[in-house]
Parts: structure tokens; C-alpha cells; sequence
């Protein structure tokens, strides 16, 4: 489950307030990979029964994707938008370092032991996707194609500038995001998921599902009741902090001028404490347990046909993407 980990990126391909160039979405896609996981590397099977997620009204549906198969499905996208950028003329680079494992992310408390025994907060995951993103060889690449190329570059890849066929979808918060529906990112998508607007529109609402119910379950006595028991806990173990978010505010300066070895080493101990007292004060269960009944709440009330439709298109995704990869090594033997 989610943990109310809030949408760290807008959905993939769309347009922010300010445009930017096509590196620079490359850029930030590739600093989301660090915060997408969902679950673990294993592959789920293709339906299950999930209460509150349109279950009730339609029985079994698809599963949410394990973190291997959305690397899966990224790796292929990435892989479409090569071989289309290749099309239109222009070089492409695909990066993709990260393990499954460190794809995790830590939600709202990290009640993962081993992890964090091995990656503290993920400290040294996010350098290297700084140090990636710096040394980025499209980054290389666009500076030294000539003006109208690199514009070219840009309207290759994301679609270029603002346009009437843009795709828009509203937020369940309330709002509306807008994305290119031209480019080689949106046309890999189209590949892998069918339906480009469907897509767009049913995984911007369910990528942003948590506002819809996080502040009333921090209020629940049973959530703040946890809570406080991993305050008392972590204070037994030198840690005056009455919140994981508090700790995670705090962490930067508790890491402020160490170097890497030493900085791993401070989020390692603190990390470790916290998941060993996330289990000890029930907090990690608590909340995903609260989670799952808020959630499916707010999905039955508002969004269960989309939520359905969201894992149907993923699933197919999967399946476009095994099928590519089939074809690529059918190719390579060919």
C-alpha cells in the first residue's frame, strides 16, 4: 500500500506551470524513479480481490503492479521513446541503474528493517540519481545541437509547446494538469496502455488519490495513538521526535557537512531505530491498515470505475511490454 505517500512528481509527460526542456523531463522522470515503488520485486498475478477498490461492485480486477513489473513497464516505455526519437532523428539515452530494490520508496514511517539497514532514508540511492542525472548524455547531447535542433529535439520528445490537442485531466484535490498529446513520450505510451487520454485521465486520479482522505486519517485516535507510541519509543532510544515527518524534516541537518560514509552511517542508526519502533508500536500496521479502509472509501465513493480501469491498462502495459521485449530478442537473433 501507498502509506499516503504524496504524488512526488506530476503524471509522466505532463506539462507543470513552467515549461522546460525535454531534458530536463528526462530529468525529473528519472529522479521519480527513486520514489515510485509500491510493493515488492515479485511478479503479482493478474487479478485479485481488493475490498474498497471496486471489488464489491465487480468482483475481481486487476492487481496493482509489483515494483518489478512497473520497472518492467518503464524500461520498455524508455525503450519505445529511443527507437522513436531515432525515427525523428535524434539520439536518445537510456538510463536505467537503479535496482528493484532501491526503487522502493519509505512512505509515511519506514517499518522495513533490512532496507533500511542496507539504504538508511535512501540517502546514497538519491546521489547516484544526482550524480546520474549530472553526467546525462542527453543533457550532453542537446547542448551542442544548434537552436532550431534542439527545439527540434524538444518538440520530438514532449511535444513542444502548448497546444490546443493538449490532453487535460482533473485532479481529485481539485485543479487540472494538461500534457502534450504529440512526441515520442506520449506516443510510447500510447503503445504500451491503448487509449492515450483514458490513460492519462485515470492514472492522474489514481496517482493522486491521497488528498482525498489523508488529513481525516492522521486525525484518527487509533492513528495518533500509534504515533505516539513510536515518539515514546524512539525516545527510549535517544530520539526526541514526535512524528516521523518531524524526523524527516530534520534529517538534512542531521547529515549538514558529513561526508557520504559518515552521513549513511547517521541515517542508518536512525533509520533502523525507526522501523524496529514502527513495528514495536504497531505504527506501520496501523497505518496501512487505516490506509487500505480510507482509501477504499474515497475510491467507492468517487472513483472505483476508474481505479478498475487504471489496473486494467497497467496489466496491459505488462503485457505490451514482455511482447516488446520478445520482439527485441527475436530481432537480436534474427
Amino acid at each position: 500500500m501507498p502509506m499516503f505517500r504524496e504524488p512526488r512528481r506530476a503524471p509522466r509527460g505532463s506539462r507543470g506551470p513552467k515549461r522546460g526542456s525535454g531534458v530536463a523531463v528526462l530529468a525529473v522522470a528519472l529522479a521519480g524513479t527513486l520514489l515510485a515503488g509500491c510493493s515488492d520485486g515479485s511478479e503479482a498475478p493478474e487479478e485479485s480481490s481488493l475490498p474498497g477498490e471496486g471489488a464489491s461492485r465487480g468482483g475481481k480486477q486487476a492487481a496493482p503492479l509489483t515494483e518489478a513489473q512497473l520497472h518492467r513497464v518503464d524500461s520498455a516505455e524508455q525503450r519505445l521513446i529511443r527507437a522513436c526519437m531515432k525515427k525523428a532523428g535524434y539520439r536518445y539515452w537510456i538510463s536505467d541503474s537503479l535496482t528493484t530494490d532501491e526503487r522502493r520508496s519509505v512512505g509515511y514511517v519506514l517499518d522495513d528493517v533490512d532496507w533500511a539497514r542496507e539504504h538508511g532514508y535512501g540517502g546514497r540511492i538519491q546521489r547516484k540519481v544526482e550524480k546520474e542525472r549530472a553526467e546525462d548524455p542527453n543533457i550532453a547531447y542537446t547542448a551542442q545541437l544548434s537552436p532550431s535542433r534542439r527545439q527540434g529535439y524538444d518538440r520530438a520528445l514532449a511535444g513542444g509547446q502548448r497546444s490546443s490537442d493538449d490532453l487535460t485531466a482533473e485532479l481529485p484535490g481539485g485543479g487540472e494538469v494538461a500534457r502534450p498529446s504529440r512526441g515520442c513520450m506520449a506516443q510510447a505510451q500510447h503503445e504500451l496502455y491503448g487509449d492515450l487520454p483514458t490513460w492519462f485521465r485515470v492514472s492522474t486520479i489514481a496517482d493522486n488519490l491521497t488528498t482525498l482522505y489523508v488529513d481525516r486519517l492522521k486525525r484518527d485516535a487509533r492513528f495518533t495513538g500509534a504515533v505516539g507510541r513510536w515518539a515514546d519509543c524512539m525516545k527510549e532510544r535517544g530520539h526526541d521526535y514526535r512524528s516521523p515527518d518531524r524526523l524527516r524534516a530534520q534529517l538534512p541537518d542531521l547529515t549538514e557537512g558529513l561526508d557520504a560514509k559518515k552521513a549513511h552511517r547517521v541515517e542508518v542508526r536512525l533509520a533502523v531505530d525507526e522501523a524496529q519502533c514502527a513495528d514495536s508500536s504497531t505504527l506501520g500496521r496501523t497505518a496501512r491498515e487505516l490506509e487500505r479502509r480510507y482509501r477504499a472509501k474515497a475510491v467507492d465513493d468517487r472513483y472505483s470505475d476508474e481505479i478498475r480501469r487504471h489496473r486494467r491498462m497497467q496489466q496491459a502495459a505488462v503485457h505490451n511490454a514482455r511482447a516488446l521485449t520478445n520482439n527485441e530478442r527475436q530481432t537480436a537473433d534474427g
